[in-house]
């Protein structure tokens, strides 16, 4: 199996300074490191690149957040997709071209900038998850952004980075995961 490697994108815009989303953003990126910390990344990851973005795209040292407890960036502007895309862009040609994409927003990104992306994205041989933040996220942007079928919710983040381990399987959410679970045990002679 060839290592690809893992850009985790943390939307630090005005939009996610709302304390639940600040907070659950700052857990979500304090999960990622604690994998990493434990060597429970999963085996395809050749590492882990975090990045803030907003009006500007800055690395993120994931190690900081467990050592210093610090949390996420303030979030503050607006959530320029155009910057993000340049960044990931000089780092897809150093990278090859192949990498995954674990994007933590609330999908506050308009229409225009979500067909931009995907004109942009199909140029490269990008495998992106989206985790959706806030009650208020729009599932239907960060869908556009993601692809069908690679949105999770917050509380997937499990999920959502170790799924990659199996590519060919779709990934599946916590609630199909329980479903399915139910039918097995139906399934299952309890007498």
């Amino acid at each position: 199996m060839s290592k690809i490697p893992l850009y985790v994108i943390a939307d630090c815009s005005g939009s996610m300074a709302e304390p639940g989303k600040s907070g659950m953003l700052s857990y979500l990126l304090s999960y990622v490191a604690e994998c990493m910390r434990l060597g429970q990344m999963p085996s395809w990851c050749a590492g882990v690149h975090a990045l803030s973005w907003a009006a500007t795209v800055q690395p993120l040292p994931l190690g900081l957040l467990l050592t210093t407890g610090l949390a996420a960036p303030r979030p503050a502007g607006r959530a320029d997709l155009d910057v993000l895309m340049d960044v990931l862009e000089r780092e897809l040609v150093g990278a090859g071209g192949a990498v995954r994409l674990l994007l933590m927003s609330d999908g506050g990104i308009d229409h225009a900038c979500q067909k931009r992306w995907q004109t942009w994205r199909a140029r490269f041989a990008l495998d992106i998850r989206a985790v959706a933040l806030g009650a208020d996220a729009s599932r239907l942007a960060l869908e556009a952004l993601a692809g069908k079928g690679a949105l999770y919710g917050a509380e997937e983040i499990g999920a959502a980075l170790h799924d990659w381990a199996s590519p060919q399987a779709a990934p599946r959410s916590l609630a199909e995961t329980v479903a399915a679970l139910v039918v097995d045990c139906a399934a299952d002679d309890w007498q």
